[in-house]
């Protein structure tokens, strides 16, 4: 199968079971209450959270890059216009402590189908 306007070829066959739709039992299927994954948890990358990285925002109608230093872990920022996959919203409704602080309130955003 090759994926519309690129040269990305897919075997059917292999896709099939690495989405857990036949019974080998190699994958798990796709599932919004799954396991989160946290890559920065690994050590390498817990490490370069300490490298100041170059950021750039809007002033005005300018363009101005940053270094930025903070040493923390901060979520982005999301708008009302903000669009939430649609398995953030089922697994929003599925898991009672899956609340992630940035989204606020589920129903003001538009969900991606």
């Amino acid at each position: 199968m090759l994926l519309p306007g690129s040269s990305l070829e897919f075997k059917p066959e292999r896709k099939r079971r690495i989405l857990g739709g036949d019974s080998s039992g190699d994958y798990e299927p796709p599932s919004p209450t799954g396991p989160m994954h946290d890559p920065l948890k690994k050590p390498l990358w817990a490490l370069l959270q300490w490298a100041p990285r170059r950021s750039f925002r809007m002033v005005g109608d300018q363009l101005r890059g940053y270094w930025d230093l903070s040493w923390t872990r901060r979520r982005r920022f999301m708008t009302r216009e903000s669009v939430l996959h649609a398995s953030v919203v089922e697994r929003w409704h599925l898991d009672a402590t899956y609340r992630p602080p940035n989204v606020g309130d589920i129903g003001q955003h538009p969900v991606e189908q």
